[in-house]
């Protein structure tokens, strides 16, 4: 009677996250938010039972996790854009919120569902990154990608402007407090 069954932790926690999911549904009439607190309130006991069990795999298979993960976060995502049209930006953080934990779990214990090597991905996942980068379409934050530099000789302002692929724009901040007097041609202290 004293052995570890880590995984009932896990059902303890989707219990607990579809009764909060269910139940938030029903008396607020939407499903964003619930869905949000089923999640937050699952996924703490879901972690307990993967630390705690000596193979997690057996009882949860990755790719079964990254399905539900993945289809989860479009829910997520949907849902935020039906209750939320104006609201992008929240409706992707919180699919991203939803989907990610279970992604690293299917990583970690081996789901393979990455064709391509580590490299690869990171350059393919960067490029798409800065194609749909909102500051890419931005004229007031974005200066061509070819202009890499620290102070600025035409304003008084200098600005730091971060260099990046020829394929999306640069990122400039302004240094409030920098006076160009003091620095020769711009140049870092």
């Amino acid at each position: 009677m004293t052995e570890r069954v880590p995984e009932f932790a896990l059902l303890v926690g989707v219990f607990l996250g579809l009764s909060a999911a269910v139940s938030g549904a029903v008396l607020t009439g939407e499903l964003f938010r619930p869905i949000l607190t089923g999640v937050v309130v699952c996924y703490p006991f879901a972690a307990f039972g993967v630390v705690r069990s000596d193979d997690p795999s057996e009882a949860l298979p990755p790719r079964f996790v990254t399905a539900l993960g993945t289809v989860l976060g479009v829910v997520t995502l949907l849902t935020a854009l039906l209750e939320r049209p104006g609201d992008v930006l929240s409706g992707l953080v919180a699919s991203l919120v939803v989907a990610l934990p279970p992604a690293a779990y299917a990583t970690r214990f081996g789901a393979d569902v990455n064709p391509l090597s580590p490299v690869q991905t990171f350059v393919v996942t960067t490029a798409v990154g800065a194609r749909f980068s909102p500051l890419r379409h931005s004229s007031a934050l974005s200066v061509p990608s070819s202009v890499c530099w620290l102070g600025s000789r035409a304003r008084s302002t200098p600005t730091l402007v971060a260099c990046v692929p020829p394929t999306a724009s640069a990122v400039s901040v302004s240094l409030p407090g920098y006076s160009p007097a003091s620095q020769s041609r711009g140049s870092p202290s």
